[in-house]
């Protein structure tokens, strides 16, 4: 298997397709590429981002961890927003996440 990608969203549509074309699960694939399960999870959860905030991690403005907080949000417009607050203001996946999960308490 392929291990240099040249950003994480080549990599997680490469592990997509390793699940969807050859049968691989998450646990296979992290076996063969020497990462743990939830590092190619988190990487998946990326193509669920609007492009936009795709474009964002693949030019590294926005980091993985990011994305995957980011990915939890259900509406495309809110995601947006949180994703270009993020970079606006700098914020952390750690901050980033406590700010979702507050205005959502």
């Amino acid at each position: 298997m392929v291990e240099a990608f040249e950003d994480p969203i080549e990599e997680a549509k490469y592990y997509r397709d390793q699940m969807n074309h050859n049968y691989l699960t998450p646990v296979e694939i992290a076996q063969r590429v020497g990462k743990d399960r939830a590092q190619i999870a988190v990487t998946i959860q990326l193509l669920r981002l609007p492009s936009e905030l795709q474009n964002y991690v693949r030019q590294g403005l926005l980091q993985k961890e990011q994305g995957a907080v980011l990915s939890q949000l259900k509406d495309d417009e809110e995601c947006l927003a949180w994703g270009r607050r993020c970079l606006r203001e700098r914020l952390s996946a750690v901050t980033l996440a406590k700010l979702i999960k507050s205005r959502f308490n």
